[in-house]
């Protein structure tokens, strides 16, 4: 409660201060009335069943915790390590360009998705994943009545620099700056 307390006082949320601290004021009474209880039980008290009171096997596996738990940790951080770097990663493309004659705006996002947006448009009029390899480049678009199904929107090459991003097809070529 506490930490709910702070958050809606740094955010200045109005509405949830009073109930806030009505509830943070309550949790301090029952912690305060029942203390020297709380105190005797998690503290002084000791534990229900003695390593003698156990069978032997019982001690002996309990030990496996201090090996188990510290692995299911290192597991979890390369398990989300992993994760963020194939679907979250940054490249070069990734930010905001637009199209230096259209003004169209070509978005890459992280987890090499793209959105192609025309001009004073909120929708996207072409969507989907992308994918480079050298100097070629290949745009592939969701079709708009089934989205499972990725169709070639652009395949050429392309030429990077920091603040410009030409890209050639057979039939077309795009030239974008780069806006964010």
């Amino acid at each position: 409660m506490v930490n709910i307390l702070l958050t809606d006082f740094a955010y200045d949320i109005d509405a949830a201060k009073g109930m806030a601290l009505t509830l943070t004021a309550m949790a301090l009474f029952v912690l305060l009335s029942d203390f020297k209880f709380l105190w005797k039980y998690f503290v002084e008290e000791p534990p229900l069943f003695q390593d003698s009171d156990r069978p032997r096997w019982m001690n002996k596996a309990s030990k496996i915790k201090f090996i188990y738990i510290p692995f299911v940790f290192i597991g979890l951080f390369v398990l989300i390590t992993f994760l963020r770097d194939k679907y979250m990663s940054r490249n070069e493309f990734y930010g905001t360009w637009e199209n230096v004659i259209t003004l169209e705006r070509l978005h890459f996002e992280a987890g090499h998705t793209f959105q192609l947006m025309k001009q004073h448009e909120f929708e996207s009029f072409a969507s989907g994943a992308y994918t480079f390899t050298g100097d070629s480049i290949v745009l592939k678009s969701e079709v708009r009545n089934d989205s499972d199904t990725l169709e070639i929107y652009l395949q050429g090459t392309y030429t990077l620099t920091l603040e410009q991003l030409t890209m050639r097809s057979k039939d077309r070529d795009w030239e974008f700056k780069r806006i964010r």
